[in-house]
């Protein structure tokens, strides 16, 4: 399960004073904005300290585009909104996928491996739940190899156009940068 919203500043707070998080690298104006400024190793700490982890491409790409044969070109549909509309919510509820900021995911800066377009509305050949990104139709489990020295930032940013906020959006960034426009959010293991 992925978070519905960004890790926000005063959550990441709650980090700060357990002592498992580092201050982010700049300020943020109100608590309840997202934190950012963070480098993909704090990214990763914090989502260990609310027991879960930052979520793979494959994994932030579904969130953002839903599940096959959909394929959202933008994570609230497939157009731009009126002026004065306000949008970024997917229809499962996931919020902020395409505004405030961008977001770690845990995997390396490389291409993935495509399979087959499937042909059952989103499941592969082998029976895996596919997603559709960067033109290739990847398996959802899938994980780039972790011996590459960028790590993927998904998602769009205030920066932006809403044009330029699609769901397949993907920058390369180092671990170690903290970036004004790049945050997170975090992903859990279903209940059992």
């Amino acid at each position: 399960m992925i978070d519905r919203r960004e890790v926000s500043a005063r959550a990441w707070q709650q980090c700060v004073r357990a002592g498992r998080c580092a201050e982010p690298a700049c300020p943020t104006t109100s608590d309840r904005m997202p934190v950012r400024c963070v480098s993909w190793e704090e990214a990763r700490a914090y989502c260990a300290f609310r027991r879960g982890r930052l979520p793979t491409e494959a994994e932030w790409a579904r969130a953002a585009r839903g599940v096959l044969p959909s394929r959202r070109l933008y994570p609230w549909g497939d157009s731009l909104p009126e002026a004065g509309v306000a949008v970024d919510r997917t229809d499962e509820g996931v919020q902020d996928l395409a505004g405030g900021v961008a977001e770690w995911t845990d995997d390396g800066g490389d291409f993935y491996p495509a399979v087959p377009e499937p042909s059952d509305g989103g499941v592969d050949d082998a029976g895996d739940a596919a997603v559709y990104a960067d033109g290739l139709y990847v398996r959802e489990d899938a994980q780039a190899p972790a011996s590459s020295p960028w790590r993927v930032v998904r998602g769009g940013d205030d920066r932006l156009s809403l044009s330029e906020r699609t769901g397949t959006l993907r920058r390369f960034r180092l671990p170690g940068d903290r970036l004004p426009w790049v945050g997170l959010r975090c992903v859990y293991a279903p209940a059992r």
